[in-house]
């Protein structure tokens, strides 16, 4: 299940990108982790972050 979540949070940053930023500036070998997770009314919660300097 992690994965799957790293995944679409991965993907999500890929769309939504700044293409016309400096290619020099941007950090394409960017990393996707779980700060924190937690299970509640039988449903995964997740607070994922990314090491992109993006103000995201």
């Amino acid at each position: 299940m992690d994965d799957k979540a790293l995944k679409i949070v991965r993907d999500y940053i890929w769309e939504h990108l700044d293409k016309s930023d400096d290619l020099a500036a941007l950090n394409f070998n960017f990393e996707v982790y779980v700060v924190w997770k937690a299970k509640a009314l039988q449903n995964w919660k997740y607070l994922i972050s990314s090491t992109l300097l993006d103000g995201m």
